[in-house]
């Protein structure tokens, strides 16, 4: 037997960005690293999320160096960006790529060893739960945006 227990929230719909700033209230979210890809930048989602971050006051810093499955040397400069930027919430924008990437950029946040550490045999041995995140998927399908887990390459 075992125990599965899910506390996503998913608005969806018509406008569901304007829900963005009241979850950054909710969380009592500060600066925010928003995390997504060159693509998404380019087709200007990247831009109406700013737009809707700004308009709400919010303070975040942008990185858009994930590609397609996402490498751990990556993941280490996005961590090293949200701990040099002072963040304290982590928003993933796009598709599975970028949703795996806010996930494992949230987790050495509250963890004291190095990502490499938390890759492979050590996967669940974390100290402490990774920051909780923020997601605005671009594409169906993979459910990333509902679980904890990541896929990157090593």
């Amino acid at each position: 037997m075992f125990n599965f227990e899910q506390k996503t929230r998913v608005p969806f719909g018509t406008n569901a960005l304007a829900e963005l700033p009241r979850a950054l209230e909710r969380g009592s979210i500060e600066k925010l690293l928003l995390v997504s890809d060159p693509g998404i930048e380019k087709a200007g989602i990247l831009g109406r999320v700013a737009d809707t971050l700004r308009e709400a006051g919010a303070v975040y810093h942008v990185f858009t160096e994930i590609a397609a499955n996402p490498t751990d040397i990556v993941m280490t400069r996005g961590a090293d960006v949200f701990h040099s930027a002072g963040c304290d919430a982590v928003l993933g924008v796009g598709g599975g790529s970028p949703i795996d990437a806010a996930n494992v950029i949230a987790m050495p946040a509250t963890n004291a060893e190095p990502l490499e550490h938390y890759i492979g045999k050590n996967a669940d041995v974390w100290e402490r739960a990774r920051l909780p995140i923020l997601a605005i998927p671009t594409a169906t399908g993979t459910g990333v945006e509902v679980r904890s887990a990541s896929m990157i390459c090593a």
